[in-house]
C-alpha cells in the first residue's frame, strides 16, 4: 500500500521514536485511524519493534477488525501484522486476569468484566510480581479513543501506564469533544479520585510527561470553507 501524503503533525506521530509517549487531540476527520495503523507499521518496519510487543487498546471490536485489516496493508506482511497485540480493553484485561489472578478457574469464569477491571487494577497496584514480569516486554502501547476510558476503566489504564518500563512509549489519542460518557470520577473512591482523572489528562503531568500532538486538520471534505468552519467550531 502505498503512503499517503501525510500532514506535518500526523508525520510527527507517525514517525516518533518507539520510546516516546504521546497525547494526540484527534478530531473526525482529520485521519486519526490511519495515522495509528501507519504508527504501527513505523515501529515495525523502521524502528524494529517486535509486532507481538506492541499493544493497541480500541473500544470495540468493529474497530478492532478495521484497524488490524489496516496495519496488514500498511505494514505489507500479515504474519507480522496479526502478531500486534489489538484488542478491546475489556478483552486484554479479562487475559491479563486469567493468567495472572491466583483465583480458580470457576471463580475468573463468573467474574464479570467490571470484576476483570477491578481485580487487574489492585494486582497494578500490589505490583503483582508475575503481571509486573510480563509488562517489562512490552516495547509500545497505543490506546484509541481514550476520551470515553473514564472511572474504573480510566484508573485502571492509568495504573497500567505506571507500571510500565519507562522505555516502553506509549501513544493515546483522544479526542474530549466526542466524549460519549463524559467526564466522571465518581465512581473511584474516595482515595483514588484526587489522583486519577481521565486517561486524556494525562497532560496533566500525573502520569509522567506526555507530549501533546493536535491534529488540526480535517480531511473529510474537500470544501475549504467548510473544513475551517468545522475546526474553528471544534475550538
Amino acid at each position: 500500500m502505498a503512503d499517503p501524503d501525510w500532514d506535518e503533525d500526523q508525520e510527527g506521530v507517525i514517525q516518533a521514536s518507539a520510546g516516546e509517549r504521546m497525547l494526540v487531540e484527534a478530531g473526525p476527520g482529520t485521519g486519526k485511524t490511519a495515522v495509528a495503523c501507519a504508527r504501527v507499521a513505523w515501529l515495525i518496519n523502521e524502528q524494529d519493534v517486535t509486532p507481538s510487543n506492541i499493544w493497541l487498546f480500541s473500544f470495540t471490536r468493529t474497530a478492532v477488525r478495521e484497524i488490524r485489516d489496516r496495519i496488514v496493508d500498511y505494514i505489507g506482511d500479515d504474519r507480522k501484522a496479526r502478531a500486534v497485540r489489538i484488542t478491546t480493553l475489556d478483552s486484554r484485561i479479562w487475559y491479563l486476569r486469567q493468567g495472572f489472578d491466583r483465583e480458580d478457574v470457576a471463580k475468573l469464569l463468573k467474574g464479570g468484566y467490571e470484576l476483570n477491571i477491578a481485580s487487574v487494577t489492585e494486582m497494578l497496584k500490589d505490583r503483582n510480581e508475575g503481571l509486573v514480569d510480563y509488562l517489562e516486554d512490552l516495547e509500545h502501547l497505543i490506546v484509541d479513543e481514550a476520551q470515553d476510558l473514564v472511572g474504573k476503566r480510566g484508573e485502571l489504564v492509568c495504573h497500567l501506564i505506571r507500571s510500565l518500563e519507562p522505555e516502553c512509549g506509549v501513544t493515546v489519542f483522544a479526542d474530549s469533544a466526542q466524549a460519549i460518557y463524559g467526564f466522571t470520577t465518581d465512581d473511584l473512591e474516595d482515595e483514588d479520585s484526587a489522583s486519577f482523572q481521565t486517561v486524556p489528562e494525562l497532560r496533566s503531568g500525573n502520569w509522567g510527561e506526555f507530549t501533546p500532538v493536535v491534529l488540526k486538520i480535517v480531511y473529510r471534505t474537500d470544501d475549504t470553507k467548510l473544513a475551517t468552519a468545522w475546526e474553528r467550531l471544534r475550538d
